[in-house]
């Protein structure tokens, strides 16, 4: 959890949870996107002479509404946010 302070990811994890759960409902995703493993998805397919099914990429739009939907409501929840740059 990147966004959370270490000593709040316990209070404020479920809200973040909660938040991702209503955005993969929102966007209609078969379940949530593993964002962090993309670069890998599909090695073990080639190496074996197999062809991985096509990838759906998150897109800017999907990342742009999950960060809205996400930041006032951990701010509403009185969580501490990392400075944004």
């Amino acid at each position: 959890m990147f966004l959370l302070a270490p000593d709040e990811q316990e209070t404020c994890g479920p809200v973040a949870d909660a938040v991702v759960a209503d955005w993969v409902q929102l966007w209609e995703f078969p379940q949530e996107p593993l964002v962090h493993s993309r670069a890998t998805i599909g090695a073990g397919a080639h190496a074996k002479g197999k062809n991985p099914p096509p990838i759906g990429y998150l897109t800017d739009d999907h990342f742009g509404s999950l960060f809205g939907m996400l930041m006032p409501a951990l701010v509403e929840a009185g969580c501490t946010l990392p400075p944004m740059e």
